[in-house]
């Protein structure tokens, strides 16, 4: 068996302490978490953590960054060109796919935007503002076409967000609804094409 090079070895340490931070964050908060908890975790010596991360906070960031990345990403396909309906319902199934893989994540992002986002102002102020300004933009073209319901986009964008990321942040409440059981991948496919379909009667015309 091949030796595991050592880019093989950062990247595979990197993803253990990112998974178990993200884990012991949504859990205790940030002040209520500790390196030596994620560390143990992650089955790493807590010097690892030092190693790639120069502190908490830096790791904090990086987790937060991770979960925005990929929520900015679900909306690739919103775009000036793209069909409304499916673009929509792209960014509405990726949004609550990751809800679904990355509950942590979700809680992580919440807790902080509720302490009025100490650590990640810069992110909103810059990034995200920048990327509800571009799909507004293609929003409001959507509607001028004729092929959505003139409305503002920024409470449409709140509406998806706050609908999608509900499965992550309350999902013990989902499970217990649900008979005690997380809704199993049938149930899902349904749940999704549900919320996509109401909300897009409310948007598209």
């Amino acid at each position: 068996m091949a030796r595991e090079t050592k880019e093989q070895t950062r990247k595979r340490n990197v993803e253990a302490i990112l998974k178990s931070a993200e884990m012991v964050f949504a859990e205790s908060g940030y002040k209520g978490s500790s390196m030596s908890v994620i560390a143990a975790k992650a089955g790493v010596p807590k010097s690892n953590i030092a190693y790639y991360f120069e502190s908490k906070e830096a790791l904090y960031r990086q987790v937060l960054n991770t979960i925005f990345l990929l929520w900015l990403g679900a909306g690739d396909d919103i775009r000036i060109g793209s069909d409304p309906e499916t673009a929509l319902t792209a960014y509405i199934h990726g949004k609550m796919d990751l809800a679904r893989e990355r509950p942590h994540g979700s809680k992580v992002w919440a807790n902080e935007i509720i302490h009025g986002a100490p650590f990640i102002q810069d992110y909103l102020e810059t990034t995200l503002t920048d990327w509800v300004s571009q799909r507004e933009a293609v929003l409001r073209h959507w509607m001028e076409e004729g092929l959505m319901r003139p409305m503002d986009p920024k409470t449409i964008f709140y509406m998806i967000w706050a609908t999608t990321q509900h499965f992550a942040d309350f999902r013990h409440q989902i499970e217990t609804l649900n008979n005690h059981q997380p809704l199993d991948d049938a149930q899902w496919e349904t749940t999704k094409q549900s919320v996509s379909s109401t909300l897009l009667k409310g948007l598209l015309i």
